[in-house]
């Protein structure tokens, strides 16, 4: 299996823990991540409309909640998985996509597992206007692929950077 998931909760009106300003305030989280789940969203349907599906593989899409509250939904999944978890081969996750900058995106958990770079690159390399691809070897517990890497599954973790709205009222569409 592969999983392909992100997460679609927000940090609602902010705490002084979560918001970077504008306390009390609504935080749609346009980029946080309402850009992930509309991008794991358009995969799911480009991949629907094709008959090139990964051969012998499953595809699970997942939709977590509470990654704002400390990867609560991924962490649960891991944990308690509704499949073997030795059975998930690679999670992908994407988490804040929607404010590409400089065609720069952000991978991370390349060294994770055989091969990610250039799964990661292949597609990319094929593109009019490649992405310039930033691989970055961190792996901190910030998002939803951590659960998985922390279980033994490779990872890879696609953003697009941190912005002035990060955690903010104005993260908005």
């Amino acid at each position: 299996y592969i999983v392909v998931g992100a997460h679609y909760d927000h940090v609602g009106l902010g705490t002084k823990t979560t918001s970077r300003g504008g306390l009390g305030q609504i935080h749609n989280g346009a980029d946080d991540n309402a850009s992930g789940t509309a991008a794991v969203l358009e995969v799911a349907e480009a991949l629907a409309a094709t008959d090139t599906l990964a051969r012998g593989r499953s595809i699970l899409f997942i939709f977590w909640d509470a990654e704002e509250l400390g990867l609560l939904g991924s962490k649960h999944w891991t944990t308690h998985p509704t499949i073997p978890i030795r059975s998930v081969d690679m999670a992908l996750n994407v988490d804040m996509v929607g404010r590409l900058r400089d065609s720069r995106l952000f991978v991370y958990g390349s060294r994770s597992g055989a091969g990610l770079r250039q799964l990661a690159t292949s597609p990319n390399a094929r593109l009019k206007q490649p992405l310039a691809m930033q691989f970055n070897w961190d792996l901190r517990a910030n998002s939803d692929h951590h659960p998985f890497f922390a279980s033994g599954v490779p990872v890879l973790f696609l953003h697009t950077g941190l912005h002035e709205n990060y955690h903010r009222p104005s993260d908005d569409a």
